[in-house]
């Protein structure tokens, strides 16, 4: 006989009412158990079509023993704390990416899952997506010869709303741990042996962008034009040959 998983959800993230939901309610290793959300309608509202409970708050749904796996699509700087309640109460745990905000955190939730004997997932969907499987199948039987390079790009139109998740340093978004976190886990995922090669560079990279960031703010305050900089530069350059020449003289 096949264990059906009992699943609690925390949050109502779209990703979770269009994707995870279903996919819950149509499998036979998951019965979906329950959905919390800090809006109790809006939590009766995604329970209702699957006939579970609806929670009005995250730790109602924690403090269930029946469930036995909680699926959390909170956003990036949620997860630390809610992942870390969940595994304190028992729960297997299958978190949305990026896991948590820091390496330290990270490893934290790691070694308290270890500890516990607990499932712990962050939950990139695309390495069980055919495609992908029959890439890495392909490269690893060398069908192709040595890999050379892996270049990879991942982005999304701006949002309208100016403060979506994806804007809130608070919350876990920006480019790294949002979007990036695909093009790492993609890198990860078809060249496992060499994930810890780009991180030196992944750093330096992050320090340039600062600078440039920086630099195109500082000319922004300053309205400081092409032109007029172009001619900031000449006048630079003109008064150091003709140091130069006195110098010389």
């Amino acid at each position: 006989m096949i264990k059906k998983y009992k699943v609690g959800v925390l949050g109502c993230a779209h990703i979770a009412i269009r994707s995870l939901l279903p996919a819950f309610s149509s499998s036979e290793r998951f019965e979906l158990a329950g959905i919390a959300s800090r809006d109790f309608h809006k939590a009766q509202l995604a329970a209702a079509p699957y006939h579970c409970v609806a929670y009005g708050s995250y730790e109602e749904l924690l403090d269930n023993e029946d469930i036995e796996l909680v699926y959390i699509p909170l956003p990036t700087g949620l997860h630390y704390e809610w992942i870390h309640k969940a595994l304190e109460k028992g729960k297997h745990v299958m978190s949305e990416k990026s896991l948590s905000c820091t390496y330290d955190e990270v490893r934290e939730l790691v070694e308290l899952a270890c500890d516990k004997h607990l499932l712990l997932i962050e939950n990139f969907q695309f390495r069980f997506h055919s495609q992908h499987v029959w890439v890495k199948e392909l490269l690893e039987r060398h069908e192709l010869g040595d890999l050379r390079c892996f270049r990879c790009s991942f982005g999304f139109p701006p949002f309208e709303d100016r403060n979506n998740i994806r804007y809130s340093k608070s919350l876990g978004g920006g480019s790294l741990l949002d979007a990036g976190a695909y093009t790492l886990k993609a890198m990860q995922f078809i060249l496992p042996d060499y994930s810890l090669v780009c991180v030196p560079l992944l750093y330096t990279n992050l320090l340039i962008w600062r600078l440039i960031c920086m630099v195109g703010r500082t000319l922004t305050v300053l309205k400081v034009s092409l032109q007029s900089l172009l001619s900031v530069l000449i006048i630079i350059i003109s008064a150091a040959m003709k140091f130069g020449a006195v110098l010389v003289n």
